[in-house]
């Protein structure tokens, strides 16, 4: 009889963590913060909640069953977490000497608070990630500007150091002093183009 009513306990807990991710997931959909092609990701991926919000179902099969293709689960799943409704953890697997990628585990976030800093914690990496994609342009640009004339090719020197060509008459002068430096005696004329 105690088995019997874990299992009903466990079932009503898994049908109870569903319910409250389908809502939350309608309530997104209706609110147009996700689109319907992630509203059926991600209730196909509530199919697969165990006890404890966890899932570990992998991309191909959650596109099959929810009729999308991979990437557009893909970009569903990356929207549910940068909304804090779940996180991912990649796992892996030992074969031999070998780390084999398996599929991803899904955790489904149900409180509203963990939700909001689960949220919060990907607006920040997309923030830190654009500011420093904003400082890299900002330098280039500004080294640009510093140096109009210098142009972004680089060739290295027989020394093994780098060198960066002032103008187009630089990188003509060095290809001519390479192919005089390389020229068989008695072509001069050839590396000189006469």
């Amino acid at each position: 009889m105690t088995s019997d009513t874990t299992l009903n306990t466990a079932n009503n807990a898994k049908s109870t963590e569903k319910t409250k991710f389908l809502s939350l997931v309608w309530n997104l959909s209706r609110t147009r913060q996700i689109t319907a092609s992630g509203h059926k990701v991600l209730e196909t991926l509530a199919s697969y909640i165990q006890p404890g919000a966890m899932c570990f179902p992998s991309h191909e099969e959650i596109a099959f069953k929810a009729g999308a293709s991979r990437s557009t689960v893909i970009r569903a799943l990356r929207n549910a977490c940068e909304l804090g409704i779940i996180t991912t953890q990649k796992r892996m697997k030992r074969v031999g000497s070998y780390l084999i990628r398996t599929s991803n585990s899904y955790a489904f976030i149900l409180d509203q608070v963990e939700q909001a800093r689960m949220s919060a914690k990907a607006l920040y990496e997309q923030a830190k990630k654009a500011a420093e994609n904003r400082r890299s342009n900002y330098i280039h640009n500004l080294s640009v500007k510093m140096n109009p004339d210098q142009s972004n090719h680089l060739y290295y020197t027989a020394d093994g150091t780098r060198q960066r060509h002032a103008s187009k008459d630089s990188y003509l002068e060095l290809i001519a002093s390479w192919a005089a430096e390389w020229s068989p005696k008695g072509t001069e004329g050839i590396a000189q183009g006469a």
